[in-house]
């Protein structure tokens, strides 16, 4: 590595770190300007100043000047800067410091971070800036917290003394250690050198590098293999794929599986019975892409949600097994099922990654157990197979439904054990299975966030059109629950009205929401909107519209409902499935928002031959899927 001498700021060569830091040496951070003392410029100088006798260090930048100057104030023979130090013109060389820098930075005896944005004016209030977010000083503003190499800058170093634009003491690491906690979401603990960066999870250390920008995409990756211990060939031009060879050698070095546990939600299974999440991304103006359903992160922004998220190796106590005789117990933790000894790996393969993992299922729903918590929930991941040649099938980290595959990762695994009664009367177990998640989308993805009309819980003080309560909080329990289904096509209203949303129910029903604008249809106000509810049987195949939805405005108007419910009635091959919707104004939103308070749901057998007691109704009764009450001869 070379270094430049404080007195003369000239370049010398040490053949390693440990020769360099026996002498002792500072070391700069900055944030670059267009221009810099480039490595060459440094040499140039130096040989033009032999000649006339001068000092190089008089004739050098501003930056690389002053730098020299304080270092030498405070004793150090030497000084590293990584705008000169650094033979840019070599890719071997550039690739060898870059792959060193973090270790060069451990091994100094200080490093200067100097921020060329804060005025030496500036005066911190530590105490009201910790207490205060909505508090920003200039220094907390300063463009040093907002670049990503600066990030390994400020953990690496155990001496880090912030300088000012005129290069005056502001503070160090660890006297502002409380506020460059709130700035930058890294643990004080960390900053103090109270508790080791490897005792962090990937997933939390991966997220203090979200708002941080490089000049470079590649940087995006390279700026972080020193803070995972990562050594691997730097290729600038391959984009974001080095983020993709980062998180494969972490994969490779650890079992830290919160590597995985990337995603803005966790979805619980009790809580929101519908799995199919509103598009959180969407409202924002951000919309999912297929890198949702890789298993690794397409870039260092998708932790952003995981600073909170812990790595739990003695997870595996975290499900128990649960049956009707036990529901009392439900929250004792017993051990996985499978021998003790074994663990969870990864394998890069040419057709995917190989994962040895305990998976749980539970209804139609395949959850991968994650070593992770998230403030105390135990994380999974939603595990989707699609048809493939490959054996064993590739797997997706989703939900996948005929409609369309879900952008939701993550599951939050103590939910099943606080699942219904009527879904306790079998084994909870997790056995250790191997699955290969695939490296590639499938040719015919279909991403389908929920239409904006629908809210959920967490957004209820939205204004929307519907709000569909979690299914446990709906008075009648149906056997079946709404699936949301894609949009209608051909849909055409003489009003210019919205197609409705659809969704199915069962395999026999078809339900539609919508919204008329006729006037004076049927609304208490001539000229109003007014919802609508309509169902039919669905058409060729299941969760295939038959044509587009129609309603009769006096009939379908929720709000001409007596108590604004209503029994509808559908004709199958062989039963009659009746459906009663209640609805109420919603508390929160009143004068545009209905919400569902009940779905009775009868499936009533017509058999011409069959009798009451047969075998066929008897195990349908047994399965829960019938009452005899609701079965009858014709």
């Amino acid at each position: 590595m070379y270094l430049l001498s404080t007195a003369r700021a000239e370049l010398r060569f040490f053949r390693t770190v440990e020769e360099a830091q026996y002498e002792g040496y500072a070391i700069l951070s900055h944030v670059w300007n267009e221009k810099e003392q480039t490595f060459a410029e440094t040499n140039t100088i130096a040989r033009e100043c032999e000649a006339t006798g001068a000092n190089p260090r008089d004739h050098s930048f501003d930056k690389v000047r002053e730098s020299c100057l304080i270092a030498e104030r405070y004793g150090h023979k030497w000084i590293w800067n990584d705008a000169c130090c650094i033979d840019k013109g070599s890719s071997s060389e550039l690739s060898e410091a870059i792959n060193s820098m973090f270790t060069w930075y451990a091994r100094a005896e200080v490093c200067y971070a100097y921020l060329q944005d804060v005025p030496s004016s500036c005066r911190l209030d530590l105490a009201v800036s910790s207490q205060r977010p909505d508090s920003q000083s200039e220094f907390e503003l300063s463009k040093w917290f907002t670049r990503g190499w600066t990030l390994q800058e400020l953990l690496a170093p155990t001496q880090v003394v912030f300088l000012s634009q005129d290069w005056e003491v502001i503070g160090t690491k660890a006297h502002l250690a409380a506020l460059l906690e709130k700035i930058t979401m890294i643990p004080r603990a960390v900053l103090t050198l109270d508790k080791d960066i490897r005792d962090i999870s990937v997933a939390s250390r991966m997220s203090w590098s979200t708002g941080r920008a490089t000049t470079r995409t590649e940087d995006e990756a390279y700026c972080l293999m020193g803070i995972f211990d990562i050594n691997m060939p730097t290729l600038y031009g391959e984009g974001r794929k080095a983020f993709q060879r980062l998180q494969e050698e972490i994969m490779r070095k650890t079992a830290d599986t919160t590597l995985f546990a990337w995603s803005e939600l966790v979805f619980n299974l009790r809580a929101v019975d519908l799995i199919r999440p509103e598009d959180p991304l969407g409202a924002d103006g951000v919309r999912y892409d297929k890198s949702c359903l890789f298993l690794l992160a397409s870039k260092p922004g998708d932790f952003r949600a995981s600073s909170n998220v812990e790595f739990a190796p003695d997870a595996m106590q975290i499900l128990c097994n649960v049956t009707e005789d036990t529901k009392s117990t439900a929250n004792v933790v017993a051990p996985l099922a499978g021998p003790s000894t074994q663990r969870p790996t990864f394998t890069i393969t040419p057709f995917g990654i190989d994962a040895h993992l305990p998976v749980v299922k539970i209804r139609n729903i395949t959850v991968a157990v994650l070593f992770a918590s998230r403030e105390g929930e135990q994380l999974g991941l939603f595990l989707s197979a699609l048809r493939s040649d490959s054996t064993p099938p590739l797997y997706y980290p989703c939900v996948c439904t005929k409609a369309g595959m879900w952008p939701a990762r993550l599951a939050a695994l103590s939910s099943i054990l606080r699942e219904a009664p009527e879904y306790r009367r079998q084994l909870i177990a997790a056995p250790w299975l191997d699955i290969c998640f695939a490296h590639t989308p499938p040719s015919s993805i279909i991403l389908r966030p929920l239409p904006t009309m629908i809210l959920f819980p967490e957004h209820a003080a939205r204004p929307s059109s519907y709000y569909i309560p979690p299914r446990f909080l709906i008075s009648g329990r149906p056997p079946v629950w709404l699936e949301p289904l894609p949009p209608p096509t051909g849909y055409s209203s003489p009003n210019g009205d919205a197609p409705p949303i659809a969704f199915a129910l069962g395999r026999d029903v078809e339900v539609f929401l919508g919204l008329c604008t006729a006037p004076g249809a049927g609304a208490e106000d001539a000229g109003s909107t007014s919802h609508w509810v309509n169902v039919r049987r669905p058409g060729r195949g299941r969760y295939e519209l038959d044509g587009p939805p129609t309603h009769e405005c006096s009939q379908h108007h929720i709000e001409e409902w007596a108590d604004w419910k209503k029994e509808f009635e559908v004709e199958a091959d062989r039963h009659v499935v009746r459906i009663t919707f209640a609805f109420i104004p919603s508390p929160v939103n009143p004068t545009t928002t209905c919400m569902l308070t009940g779905l009775d749901y009868e499936r009533i057998v017509r058999a011409h031959s069959t009798s009451p007691y047969s075998p066929y109704v008897l195990r349908q009764v047994g399965r829960r899927r019938l009452k005899p009450t609701w079965w009858y001869n014709e």
